[in-house]
């Protein structure tokens, strides 16, 4: 009674959208979910907590604690935890964004700032309400197509683009993210499909590719964004009612984006310059 869902954002660095699908069926008229879904997007929200950390000086091989850790909250306390339930004691700031590390990666967010990260979020398009700890796991709210605007920020060097439909030429697109920092995320980035939580996709693409998995509280939202050198496409699978799911970013999403990319024509996977 509350089947699975899907919706399939591909966007260009200049913001047009050069791909949608709203839902399973694509029938007309339906909820579109890729655009009015709100969705709490996980650990999707990571590799913007690591850019603000590189621009405040650190590198990808700083080392993090990973070990259980304890957060005031007003009057309550909350305890982050990794998703596999261990702790690896330390790992570097790469490590802990490539394997997807739920408490180091809390850690680097309070040490840049709950605050800064938020501040950084609204300044991409992100509505996170309140500042608070949870939002450094990605506890807010957004669509498909907002995601994919954030992303197409890291390999713009910081250039928020503006989504469209047509080809209306170059729209002012401004700087939200330190161009440094996204090129730096975006080599950790890679790591992803190559060892980290993508590593499913090891040796099955061609071309250069960045990623990053997205799993929700319980299992109940699955994403994936694949980053190529000329273009974004966000994926998410969950259902209306929030069902539990039983997937992983890796294991719903990152299988529906594997089957897209695979029908792409390769001069598009492999993009006109390689690697941004």
């Amino acid at each position: 009674g509350d089947p699975l869902q899907v919706a399939v954002v591909v966007l260009g660095l200049d913001g047009q959208v050069l791909a949608m699908a709203g839902s399973r069926s694509g029938l007309p008229g339906e909820f579109n979910r890729a655009v009015d879904a709100r969705r709490p997007v996980g650990s999707l929200v990571k590799p913007f907590v690591a850019a603000l950390a590189l621009g405040r000086g650190w590198s990808p091989e700083k080392p993090v604690d990973d070990v259980p850790l304890q957060v005031t909250v007003g009057s309550e306390v909350w305890e982050p935890q990794n998703s596999d339930g261990q702790f690896r004691g330390v790992v570097t700031l790469q490590e802990a964004l490539v394997l997807s590390r739920n408490v180091p990666m809390v850690r680097v967010g309070l040490d840049v700032g709950v605050q800064a990260v938020a501040d950084e979020l609204r300044s991409l398009g992100l509505g996170v309400g309140r500042p608070n700890p949870a939002i450094l796991l990605g506890a807010f709210e957004a669509s498909p197509l907002q995601m994919a605007r954030a992303y197409a920020a890291l390999l713009t060097k910081g250039r928020l683009p503006t989504p469209t439909w047509r080809l209306s030429g170059a729209q002012p697109r401004p700087v939200v993210l330190d161009p440094l920092a996204t090129s730096g995320v975006l080599a950790m980035l890679e790591e992803v499909p190559r060892r980290g939580t993508a590593a499913a996709l090891a040796g099955r693409v061609e071309g250069w590719l960045a990623g990053k998995t997205g799993t929700t509280d319980e299992r109940r939202d699955s994403w994936f964004v694949g980053l190529r050198p000329d273009y974004v496409t966000v994926v998410w699978v969950g259902t209306d009612g929030n069902a539990q799911t039983g997937l992983y970013g890796a294991t719903g999403a990152l299988e529906v984006w594997s089957a897209i990319d695979t029908r792409l024509p390769r001069s598009l996977r492999t993009g006109k310059e390689g690697s941004p």
